[in-house]
């Protein structure tokens, strides 16, 4: 599980206020659309990465990556690390010496009449066969999060010029 939180700082925003002239509520305003922005960066980037990297369907990304609201101003997101289960994964096709799921190839597993896909562990156990994706996906996540920091003071001056263009009267 990885945890992120998206919140600018107070000092950032002083700064702001005072190059742009503009009130303490019109810039909290823009950090409010800003913030909003940075999350669904971070998604979009870690969801693409993600699967990419993984070589799985997006939307299994898709149910791992959540975004929670903690105020106008402050944004987290978690990202879910367990492993996958290998049916999961793609079309499960029985092939000589275990089972291929997706793009995986899982050595001495077999198909159940179930749909799951599992290894003999000794002669009375068997455990479902799952694809370990925590170093990968942590990293992945990280690269994403890091160039949406990057990101976050331009789409703060963005919106800032956007919001001084109304204050002018240039935009309604």
């Amino acid at each position: 599980m990885i945890d992120f939180r998206i919140e600018p700082l107070d000092a950032q925003i002083r700064a702001l206020t005072g190059q742009f002239s503009l009130t303490r509520q019109v810039i909290e305003r823009a950090a409010r659309r800003v913030v909003k922005k940075a999350a669904d960066d971070v998604r979009r980037a870690a969801r693409r990465r993600l699967s990419a990297e993984w070589s799985v369907p997006r939307r299994l990304v898709e149910a791992r990556l959540r975004a929670y609201l903690k105020d106008d101003l402050h944004r987290k997101l978690w990202l879910g690390l367990n492993a996958l289960a290998a049916r999961r994964l793609g079309a499960i096709r029985k092939v000589r010496g275990g089972v291929r799921a997706g793009q995986y190839f899982f050595e001495g597993a077999f198909v159940s009449k179930r749909g799951g896909v599992y290894r003999r562990v000794s002669r009375n156990e068997i455990e479902i066969v799952r694809l370990d994706i925590e170093e990968p996906g942590e990293q992945a996540f990280r690269e994403a999060v890091q160039e949406a920091e990057e990101k976050f003071m331009r789409h703060m001056e963005h919106e800032l010029r956007y919001e001084l263009g109304k204050a002018q009267g240039r935009i309604r």
